[in-house]
């Protein structure tokens, strides 16, 4: 397995490449106390080079980066950055606010207009109503995943016009145009902070080779939940032959009568349950290591009498 990593700022980053979530990564669900802290951090820091640590990618056969690690933190500084955008336009800056939309949505070598960010799970809730300029064409369902993007952008834009209203409303400031070119430079400033946020980002061969990196980064902690880690393990070894990913969408079926049971069952309880009334005894931090053990013995009995 070759791994390359080197350092590089969120400017860069987002004006080389463009970037695919894959289908065995989480939904979005950053929460209002992760997008606060960030927030936080960001303001902490203006004017300086802020870490926000590591991305492992991996290029697909299209040459985009597809994200293994770090897909959270690119997507709420993707969608940061839609909101100051927005911001720029309140602000009648347009120029500033056509300027930033390049690190969100470009031209690409057919001179098509394409999202840098380009997600399976959220499509196309985040691109039309968070990535886009102007309002939604078509309508738009609403989910967790949805929600959860639209709480975390509406957030910004909340913070990012109450920021504004203080040099707008600013006393000591006495001409109107003036008290807006302070909120601007703020705002430009805020934009200088974010785009400079400093990355380690560590490129991998192939997407095997993602897989047994997304699996040893996620079962070291408590990150990522046991049906997660499963998904991404089924995906894996039942790879699709052709457009349509059955691994996936069984899955999803199978999550979803869990989900609708008129019993509240929570997926990783179920599953650890399950194999202990089959099997033996595991707690919920084991059972994916257990799981998979077995389905590797099972695949090498399989094999092992095809021969």
């Amino acid at each position: 397995m070759k791994i390359e990593s080197h350092d590089i700022s969120m400017e860069k980053l987002l004006q080389g490449n463009y970037f695919q979530i894959p289908k065995f990564q989480r939904p979005y669900s950053w929460e209002a106390e992760q997008i606060n802290e960030f927030w936080s951090d960001v303001n902490s820091n203006l004017g300086e080079t802020y870490f926000i640590g590591s991305m492992v990618v991996y290029e697909t056969k299209s040459g985009k980066l597809a994200v293994v690690d770090g897909q959270q933190r690119l997507t709420t500084v993707a969608i940061f950055l839609s909101a100051i955008r927005d911001q720029f336009f309140l602000l009648d800056s347009e120029n500033s606010a056509i300027g930033l939309q390049q690190f969100i949505e470009r031209k690409d070598v057919d001179n098509l207009d394409v999202f840098v960010l380009e997600t399976e799970s959220s499509f196309p809730y985040l691109q039309e109503q968070v990535f886009k300029i102007g309002d939604p064409e078509i309508p738009l369902e609403i989910g967790p995943e949805e929600k959860s993007i639209s709480v975390a952008f509406e957030s910004f834009k909340a913070k990012l016009q109450a920021k504004a209203d203080t040099f707008l409303g600013d006393p000591t400031i006495e001409d109107l145009k003036d008290r807006k070119e302070a909120a601007l430079d703020w705002l430009r400033l805020l934009r200088k902070t974010l785009l400079s946020l400093s990355i380690i980002l560590v490129n991998l061969d192939d997407e095997d080779d993602a897989y047994l990196i997304f699996e040893t980064l996620n079962t070291r902690g408590k990150d990522l939940a046991l049906s997660d880690l499963l998904k991404n393990h089924f995906v894996r070894h039942q790879k699709s032959k052709g457009s349509v990913d059955h691994a996936k969408i069984k899955w999803e079926k199978i999550l979803e009568t869990i989900h609708t049971s008129e019993i509240d069952l929570d997926p990783d309880n179920f599953i650890v349950h399950s194999w202990q009334s089959r099997y033996d005894m595991v707690t919920k931090g084991k059972a994916f290591k257990k799981i998979r053990s077995a389905i590797k013995q099972s695949n090498s009995r399989v094999r092992t009498h095809s021969q």
